[in-house]
């Protein structure tokens, strides 16, 4: 006689379905057209400033460190 907790594992396994998702779209990064670049701007904490500005706007930011200065891209 099998131990009554398989068999109620078994019905639970049975029973359970997985609610229908849409299926997950692989993370792209987004259109050239809709990103813009910021910069040069002298100091890193300048540029932080502007990366906090343009995220209370609803954008993503990114700052980028180059020879000229530094840069915020904003998605």
């Amino acid at each position: 006689m099998p131990h009554p907790w398989r068999n109620s594992l078994g019905c639970i396994t049975i029973a359970c379905t997985i609610a229908d998702q849409p299926p997950r779209m692989p993370s792209a990064p987004p259109p050239p057209e809709r990103c813009q670049v910021i910069g040069p701007l002298e100091t890193l904490r300048r540029a932080i400033g502007v990366a906090h500005e343009v995220r209370k706007q609803g954008s993503e930011t990114t700052t980028i460190r180059a020879e000229a200065g530094y840069y915020v891209r904003s998605c």
